[in-house]
C-alpha cells in the first residue's frame, strides 16, 4: 500500500517536531512519539541556575532557625508549631495571602526543641519509686541542678540516706514545718538503736529544659511510701505537659519578634 501525500507531509512534519524540542522558557519540552506526548526535559537539563528556590533545611538551634528564615523570606512566609513534636516549621514559599494564588511550599527550614541532660534525667524520674539507696544516689549525682534547698543539705541528706540504708523505718510522722519525720530502729552489734530522720516535702531545681533557652526554677514533690520497714522514695513534677506547652509558648513568642512572621 502506497502513502499518498497528506501521509508523507503528516510523517514529515512529525519527525520535524521531535527532532526539534519546543522551548518555553526557561523549560524545554519534546514530542514523544509514542502517543505524541509533550514532554518536559527539565530533569535532563543543566542550567547555571535552578529555576526557583526549594528544598528542606534543619537547624539545630533557634538562632540559625531565625538567621536561615529572615534571610529567604518574603511577605507570604509562615511559621507553623508542631505542640505534639516540640518543633517549628517555616514555609518561605507559602501561597499568597491578598490574592490566595497558590505556591509550591516546598522552600522549608525546621528547629525541634531539644531536651538538656539534666532535664532528661529528671523528667524520667517523674513518678517513679525508687528504693531508698537509689534515690539517695541519684540525688547525690545530680546536686548540681538542686538549688533549694541548699545543695549541702540534700547532699547530707542523701548520705543519711545511704548510710541507713538496711534499717528498719516504722512511723512517718508529718512535721509543722511540711517536712516528714522518719523513726527507724538499727541493729548494731547486738542492741537496737533507734533514730530519725526529716525529710524535706519539695525542693527546687534550677536548669534549661531545652537547648539554648533559659534557666527557670522547677520545684519538685517529694514523696515516700513505707512497705514492710522498707522505705521508697521519689519525686513529682506537677503540672508538667503544662509547663512544657508554657515552653514552646515563649519559643515561640521569640521567634514571632526575631523573625517578624506569623506562626
Amino acid at each position: 500500500m502506497q502513502a499518498d501525500k497528506a501521509d508523507v507531509q503528516f510523517i514529515a512534519d512529525l519527525s520535524k517536531a521531535i527532532a526539534q524540542p519546543v522551548t518555553s522558557e526557561p523549560i524545554h519540552y519534546a514530542i514523544v512519539p509514542e502517543g505524541h506526548k509533550v514532554e518536559s526535559l527539565a530533569q535532563y537539563q543543566f542550567s547555571e541556575r535552578p529555576q526557583r528556590k526549594r528544598g528542606d533545611v534543619s537547624l539545630f538551634d533557634a538562632e540559625s532557625f531565625c538567621g536561615y528564615f529572615n534571610r529567604f523570606k518574603d511577605a507570604e512566609s509562615l511559621i507553623f508549631v508542631d505542640q505534639d513534636a516540640m518543633s517549628f516549621l517555616g514555609v518561605l514559599n507559602y501561597h499568597e495571602h491578598s490574592s490566595g494564588d497558590p505556591r509550591h511550599g516546598d522552600f522549608r527550614c525546621s528547629f525541634k526543641l531539644r531536651e538538656t541532660e539534666p532535664w532528661k534525667r529528671w523528667k524520667a524520674g517523674h513518678e517513679k519509686p525508687k528504693a531508698q539507696v537509689d534515690f539517695a544516689k541519684f540525688i547525690e549525682g545530680n546536686l548540681a541542678d538542686i538549688y533549694a534547698p541548699p545543695a549541702a543539705a540534700m547532699l547530707e541528706l542523701s548520705r543519711d540516706l545511704q548510710v541507713h540504708g538496711e534499717v528498719e523505718f516504722h512511723q512517718a510522722t508529718r512535721l509543722s514545718n511540711g517536712q516528714t519525720r522518719l523513726a527507724f530502729r538499727e541493729q548494731i552489734k547486738a542492741t537496737i538503736a533507734e533514730g530519725s530522720q526529716e525529710i524535706p516535702e519539695k525542693f527546687t531545681i534550677r536548669l534549661a529544659l531545652f537547648q539554648g533557652q533559659e534557666v527557670r526554677d522547677i520545684e519538685l514533690r517529694l514523696r515516700l511510701r513505707l512497705t514492710g520497714g522498707k522505705l521508697t522514695m521519689w519525686w513529682e513534677i506537677p503540672r508538667l505537659e503544662e509547663m512544657l506547652l508554657q515552653e514552646m509558648d515563649s519559643a515561640a513568642a521569640k521567634f514571632k519578634e526575631a523573625c517578624d512572621a506569623p506562626i
